[in-house]
C-alpha cells in the first residue's frame, strides 16, 4: 500500500471512530432532550388509580403537572443516562414536590418509567422512623450510579422556610429490575455564609406555587368558587403569577416578595392580581396596600391611564407603573405619553401612597 492510500485509510478509520463516539455520546444522553411532562402525568395518574386529569384534579385548585427538578445519570448500568424527575401535581400542598419518577429511553426511542420499590413514608428503616423531622421539600440527584432523594431536616422550632438540622439522603440502588432503598444518611449543614444585605429566606419558598394555589387565602373562598364557576370553560388558570420580585420594603432586614399576575377573569386592562407578602414564623402573610383617592396634591391621578398596571421595586420602593396615553386614539400597545409611577412607603402597618411622578417617554431616534 502506498503512502497516500495508507494516509487515506488512517483518516477513514479516525472518522469512523469519531462518528461512533459521537453516536454513543448522543445515545448516552438522549433522555435529556425529552420534555417528560406527559410521562410524569401518566405516572401520577397511575399512582392514584385515575384515568384522566379531570377526575384526578376535580377537587383541587391546580389542573396539571409542573416539573420541579431533573437529574441525569446511568442508574441501571446499561450505558445510557436515566432522568430522575420531581414535580408538583394538582394535589400538591405547600411542602414541595409530591411526585418523583425515573425515566429511561430505550434504543428504539421509547420512554419508559423505571420502577422504584414502594415504601410507606414512615416505614422503619434500620430501627428508626426515616420521616422524623421532614416536611417534604424534596430534591433529587444522581451520584455514582445511585438515586438520591434529599430532604431538609427541621427542628421543632424551625419555621417552614428554614430547616437547620441538616439534610437527609435516601439512597437507592438498582437491584435486578427496580430501584431499592439501600441506605439513609443524615448530613450536617455547613455553617451558612450570609451574603451582605437583607435575608433572602423567602426565596427558599415556592411563592409562585403558593400564590397560584391560593394556599394562604389571599382570595376569599367565595371568590375562588366564583372563579371556578365563571372560568370553567375558558381554559385559563384560575390564578397565574406573571411577575415576581424581592426586596426589603419595610426595613426589617428581610426580603419580601412582590407579585403581579392575572386571574382567569382578567380582561384587556392587564394584571388584576397583585400585592406583597412576607415570611413570618414560617408562613406567608399579606402586606396590605392602602387604597388612595383619585387626586394627589391637587392632580387627578388617572388622566391618560387605561389600566395595564405593573407592580415593581425601584430604588428600594414599591412602585405601581402605568403607561400614559396621549389621546384616546392610541392603541393599547402604542402609548406615547411615558409612564406614571405611584410610589409607596411602608408606614408600619401598610403601604401608603408617598408620591406620583410622570416619566417622559424616551425621545425617538
Amino acid at each position: 500500500m502506498d503512502s497516500v492510500a495508507a494516509k487515506s485509510a488512517v483518516l477513514l478509520l479516525l472518522a469512523a471512530t469519531c462518528l461512533a463516539q459521537t453516536n454513543r455520546t448522543a445515545d448516552y444522553s438522549a433522555i435529556r432532550r425529552e420534555d417528560l411532562e406527559d410521562e410524569m402525568t401518566v405516572s401520577f395518574l397511575r399512582s392514584i388509580h385515575a384515568t384522566n386529569m379531570h377526575d384526578a384534579c376535580k377537587d383541587a385548585l391546580g389542573t396539571g403537572i409542573e416539573i420541579s427538578t431533573k437529574a441525569y445519570g446511568d442508574l441501571d448500568g446499561d450505558g445510557r443516562e436515566e432522568a430522575a424527575v420531581t414535580a408538583f401535581s394538582c394535589q400538591a400542598g405547600n411542602g414541595g414536590p409530591d411526585l418523583i419518577a425515573v425515566f429511561t429511553l430505550s434504543p428504539n426511542g421509547k420512554v419508559r418509567e423505571l420502577p422504584i420499590a414502594t415504601r410507606k413514608w414512615n416505614e422503619p428503616f434500620k430501627g428508626r422512623d426515616p420521616s422524623f423531622g421532614l416536611r417534604g421539600q424534596r430534591t433529587v440527584a444522581i451520584e455514582n450510579n445511585r438515586l438520591i432523594e434529599k430532604f431538609p431536616i427541621f427542628k421543632d422550632t424551625d419555621p417552614g422556610c428554614c430547616a437547620s438540622a441538616g439534610i437527609r439522603e435516601f439512597i437507592y440502588r438498582w437491584k435486578v429490575d427496580r430501584l431499592v432503598l439501600d441506605d439513609i444518611i443524615d448530613l450536617a449543614t455547613p455553617p451558612a455564609e450570609h451574603p451582605p444585605g437583607p435575608s433572602r429566606d423567602i426565596r427558599a419558598v415556592n411563592v409562585k406555587k403558593l400564590l397560584e394555589s391560593n394556599a394562604f387565602g389571599l382570595l376569599p373562598a367565595s371568590e375562588m368558587e366564583e372563579l371556578k364557576e365563571e372560568c370553567a370553560d375558558n381554559g385559563r388558570e384560575l390564578i397565574e403569577v406573571d411577575n415576581l420580585d424581592y426586596a426589603d420594603l419595610d426595613g426589617d432586614g428581610r426580603e419580601e416578595a412582590v407579585y403581579a399576575g392575572f386571574t382567569c377573569m382578567s380582561g384587556s386592562g392587564g394584571m388584576d392580581f397583585f400585592g406583597v407578602v412576607k415570611l413570618r414564623d414560617g408562613k406567608l402573610v399579606d402586606m396590605p396596600i392602602a387604597p388612595h383617592e383619585d387626586t394627589f396634591k391637587g392632580h387627578y391621578l388617572y388622566d391618560g391611564l387605561r389600566g395595564h398596571m405593573g407592580l415593581v421595586v425601584q430604588n428600594g420602593k414599591l412602585v405601581e407603573t402605568y403607561p400614559v396615553y396621549a389621546n384616546e386614539k392610541e392603541c393599547e400597545a402604542c402609548s406615547t405619553g411615558g409612564q406614571r409611577q405611584f410610589i409607596f412607603r411602608w408606614d408600619g402597618n401598610r403601604f401608603v401612597l408617598e408620591n406620583v411622578t410622570d416619566v417622559p417617554a424616551p425621545s425617538a431616534k
